[in-house]
């Protein structure tokens, strides 16, 4: 591992999804910039046992963003750039999930479901994906959802969101072409919220012809495939166990 190995950064590298494919590129010999906003301790806890197993070299490193605030995503990639070197990979993973029933969407809430899910990946990829063509190479990769084609009722916004990240990575990949490939994942039953039912998790995994709830290494291997898919671009994954075609 040295400073000549690829550079991604992760967003909410700290936890759930976005730490399985920060583990995972690290584990295919990338060095990796790991976003965190709420889970600092996370964040420097896998840095630490990432760099131990670095043979020497600093394989990782943290750095903080708040996604709510759209200003912040330039800066993040200066600041990423400036200790790390160049980036040639992101991974947009961080999202919230809020569950907002119709009576109770409110303007203030939706408006940070947009910011968080939707502006700030679009202006980080927009930031990042200039730099990168300008350098000539590059991939970007958006976690996205399987229900933006059928939006839960309870949870308008994240699909309003996820549905307009979807767009942006295909107007994305047109605009980057050819030198950066960009795409997305729309990801299915993936490590379920925590406190959720066993009647509904049982309901949730037979909804899916595979019958089972998918795993975060799931989703980190439909990444490191799109990292290195050198021919594909512009490109929705659909990774969900079978559930959009039941």
């Amino acid at each position: 591992m040295s400073e000549r190995d690829p550079l991604a950064l992760v967003t909410g590298a700290g936890i759930r999804l976005g730490r399985a494919v920060s583990e995972l590129l690290a584990h295919h010999g990338f060095r990796v910039a790991l976003h965190y906003h709420r889970h600092r301790d996370q964040a420097e806890a896998l840095a630490a046992l990432l760099n131990r197993h670095g043979a020497g070299a600093k394989r990782a490193a943290c750095f903080a963003a708040d996604l709510s605030d759209p200003h912040a995503m330039e800066p993040l990639v200066d600041t990423v750039e400036q200790e790390m070197g160049p980036l040639e990979v992101l991974v947009l993973s961080a999202a919230i999930y809020p569950r907002d029933p119709l009576s109770g969407v409110e303007a203030d809430r939706f408006e940070e479901t947009l910011r968080v899910n939707l502006i700030s990946p679009f202006l980080l990829a927009r930031t990042a994906g200039l730099r990168m063509k300008e350098r000539g190479r590059g991939s970007i990769t958006a976690l996205l959802d399987w229900s933006v084609d059928r939006p839960y009722a309870d949870r308008i916004p994240y699909s309003i969101a996820k549905a307009g990240l979807r767009s942006g990575v295909l107007g994305l990949a047109r605009a980057l072409a050819p030198e950066v490939r960009v795409n997305g994942i729309a990801l299915g039953a993936v490590l379920l919220p925590e406190g959720i039912s066993s009647e509904l998790h049982e309901r949730i995994r037979t909804a899916a012809p595979l019958q089972r709830i998918g795993t975060p290494m799931d989703a980190a291997d439909a990444v490191r495939y799109l990292v290195q898919a050198e021919f594909v671009t512009g490109t929705i994954l659909t990774v969900d166990g079978g559930r959009s075609v039941a």
